[in-house]
């Protein structure tokens, strides 16, 4: 009877140390989910951070296009009206169709140089002045307008590339 009761607290000696050891094992892995959990906390509120700054960078943006389109939308306006003041509105329109057709051919070259004007008579007059001056209004309006058609060509691109990533 003394083997069986040493053969007995030899195999309850070997269970507590097995128990004792689960117990261990068990609470390293408590701990090993609680550090996991406050980790994925932590994750996931710089995330929502990163994602808030971001909606915030793209509702300036907005704010900052939407002003610009205002600002351009009134610089035509102005201009069409003095375009049809002037009576070159026809003149106009044909210049800005163009324009639109090279700014699409152009986009991957680089701007070009403007060819210099000829020369214009010695004394001109008034009215000679003003429409000069409207036309280089009118040619900077051109190339304006140009550069506007490719930059927003260009941010449709990126916003386009951005989605799909």
């Amino acid at each position: 009877m003394a083997a069986a009761e040493s053969l007995m607290a030899e195999q309850l000696s070997e269970m507590e140390k097995h128990l004792n050891e689960a117990r261990r094992e068990h609470a390293k892995a408590v701990v090993a989910l609680r550090q996991a959990d406050r980790q994925a906390a932590r994750e996931k509120e710089r995330l929502e951070a990163c994602g808030k700054l971001q909606e915030e960078q793209h509702k300036q943006e907005r704010q900052r296009l939407s002003g610009q389109l205002r600002q351009l939308q009134r610089d035509k306006t102005l201009l069409v009206a003095t375009l049809r003041q002037e009576g070159l509105l026809g003149q106009f329109k044909k210049s800005r169709a163009a324009a639109v057709h090279t700014s699409a051919a152009l986009s991957d070259q680089p701007e070009l140089p403007r060819p210099l004007q000829p020369p214009q008579a010695s004394r001109p007059t008034a009215k000679d002045s003003s429409k000069d001056s409207l036309a280089e209004v009118l040619d900077e309006l051109q190339a304006l307008s140009a550069a506007v058609i490719a930059d927003q060509e260009e941010r449709e691109m990126t916003d386009e590339e951005e989605r799909t990533d």
